[in-house]
């Protein structure tokens, strides 16, 4: 479990004050349900062939969310997403890391709407 906290501690950037109670919380339960990091999606996605040249082709509007000091994922791929991505909206989030803080929940949920309303 204290793999885990420290795990996300990195994963989380410096925009928002990291929980750790909260996160100590949420790794204890998911201990206990059973957890097996080798089940995780970063297998899949790091083995699978790219899709950049495929961008262009998403026809609804998209929001493009992503932390400038990600750990995982650059924030020069939301870049490369934002330009290739016909109809976006990019919302770049100083200091954020690779999660989505719960007090994001709000903004996140705005502009999600705004996008759902647009399409049809």
């Amino acid at each position: 479990m204290e793999y885990l906290v420290e795990l996300f501690r990195l994963f989380a950037g410096t925009a928002v004050p990291f929980d750790e109670a909260g996160m100590r919380a949420a790794c204890a339960a998911e201990v206990d349900r059973s957890w097996y990091p080798e089940s995780g999606h970063g297998h899949a996605a790091w083995s699978t062939a790219s899709r950049v040249d495929r961008l262009g082709e998403i026809a609804v509007p998209a929001l493009i969310m992503h932390g400038t000091v990600d750990p995982v994922v650059p924030v020069e791929h939301a870049f490369c997403m934002a330009a290739a991505i016909p109809d976006n909206a990019a919302w770049i989030i100083d200091d954020l890391g690779h999660e989505t803080p719960t007090p994001l929940t709000p903004e996140l949920a705005r502009r999600l709407l705004t996008i759902f309303h647009r399409t049809t």
